[in-house]
């Protein structure tokens, strides 16, 4: 299933006082669309994230360093990276949307312009 959603600037001044540009990638589920549950991301599992060029992969992983977060009625993955280490069309303006590709286990997240 694929599903819609966009990205957003994320800016956060760090201890010199200098602003650091970062980019957030939001994915939530509603109570209604379980789509991140349904497909086995549930709130508290284990999974790795992968960032490859114009797409982000994350998969469940019983070793993953992350976990799924989430609110008690719903999942959710909220990914913010400096500007440098996503690819350029991750960053807001550069793209219309992004698109993830959501199947059992594995969610892709790819550009849309």
């Amino acid at each position: 299933m694929e599903y819609q959603f966009a990205t957003k600037k994320n800016d956060r001044k760090n201890s010199r006082g200098e602003t650091v540009e970062k980019v957030r990638v939001w994915l939530e589920e509603s109570k209604t669309n379980r789509f991140l549950t349904d497909h086995g991301f549930k709130r508290g599992e284990s999974v790795k994230i992968e960032y490859n060029n114009d797409q982000i992969i994350i998969t469940l992983d019983e070793q993953g360093n992350k976990i799924v977060a989430g609110k008690a009625d719903r999942s959710l993955f909220d990914i913010v990276r400096n500007r440098g280490s996503l690819h350029e069309c991750f960053h807001p303006g550069n793209n219309a949307f992004l698109i993830a590709t959501v199947t059992q286990g594995r969610i892709q997240i790819t550009c849309q312009k």
